[in-house]
């Protein structure tokens, strides 16, 4: 099984597993989504995408791993340092992307989804 924790309201928003739409939180909230053993291409963005970067990430899974991931931001290229006239002229101003935490003891579990039935219910993303 996957973690996913979210740790911000309203930076982040849903999480991709291959494209896929697997689920958001809100601040101390995490969902478990089941997959398979195999390869796969995961990212998060932010609920308001305006010039961001989505890295995406190649995440390895082996039969009964679990692996916790959480969702942060950072600033991407000079735009911020260069005022309205900078942001306007970058073509990103955050980048967004997944990386390893351990779950936090006093999070609150919301959904337990399975990834196949996410694939059945055509539930898909827009990569970028």
């Amino acid at each position: 099984m996957k973690g996913v924790k979210l740790r911000s309201v309203h930076q982040v928003g849903p999480v991709f597993i291959d494209g896929y739409d697997i689920g958001s939180t809100q601040k101390d909230e995490y969902f478990v989504v089941d997959l398979p053993p195999g390869n796969y291409e995961a990212y998060c963005q932010p609920e308001q995408p305006y010039k961001n970067f989505s890295e995406k990430r190649q995440i390895s899974l082996t039969a009964g791993e679990t692996l916790y991931l959480a969702c942060d931001m950072m600033t991407k290229g000079a735009g911020w340092n260069f005022g309205v006239v900078g942001q306007l002229m970058s073509k990103y101003l955050t980048k967004s992307f997944l990386v390893d935490r351990p779950l936090d003891p006093n999070s609150r579990l919301v959904s337990f989804s399975k990834f196949s039935e996410i694939k059945e219910l055509g539930k898909g993303g827009v990569a970028n």
